[in-house]
């Protein structure tokens, strides 16, 4: 099972996964840009049964949704939409039709999308377990919030199905 969850991972390209860093729009940067609201989204990878992949979604004061996502082959993807629908069904995953969220509210400190993105790695080794998906969403939602995110998020967010 396990072995065919990593071998899933391994075509993310293919599956939509955004590979870019993308950064706001041009004219938003360097303007105080604040992020608002972290939410973690879920997709199964295989089916409603199985392992899910792991992002977090950043509302931005320009009305913007970030969906920021480790990858498995090291990288750490950013999308930026211009909805939470948009961003999340940025989430990839093999053949799961919906994504779920879970709302960790506001940061704990006022913290703005310039200095937040310059500090996101832009490579960083991918590790079943130990340094995936799920972790790296759980330490930028405890690094942003101050919230534990524990094994099953709370999924009190909305659902967006495609």
């Amino acid at each position: 099972m396990i072995a065919s969850i990593i071998l899933a991972s391994m075509g993310s390209d293919k599956d939509g996964s955004p590979r870019v860093r993308q950064n706001i729009s041009t004219k938003d940067q360097n303007t105080g840009i604040m992020i608002t609201n972290v939410w973690v989204g879920l997709r199964a990878l295989e089916g409603w049964w199985s392992w899910n992949h792991w992002s977090i979604i950043l509302s931005l004061s320009n009305g913007q949704y970030a969906c920021i996502q480790k990858n498995t082959d090291d990288t750490v993807a950013c999308k930026i939409e211009n909805s939470m629908e948009a961003a999340c069904k940025q989430t990839w995953g093999k053949v799961g039709k919906k994504v779920r969220t879970s709302d960790y509210g506001s940061p704990c400190c006022p913290r703005s999308w310039d200095s937040y993105f310059k500090d996101l790695p832009g490579n960083d080794d991918y590790t079943f377990i130990v340094n995936d998906c799920q972790n790296f969403a759980r330490q930028q939602v405890e690094d942003l919030t101050d919230k534990v995110v524990g094994v099953f998020p709370i999924e009190d967010g909305p659902t967006f199905t495609f």
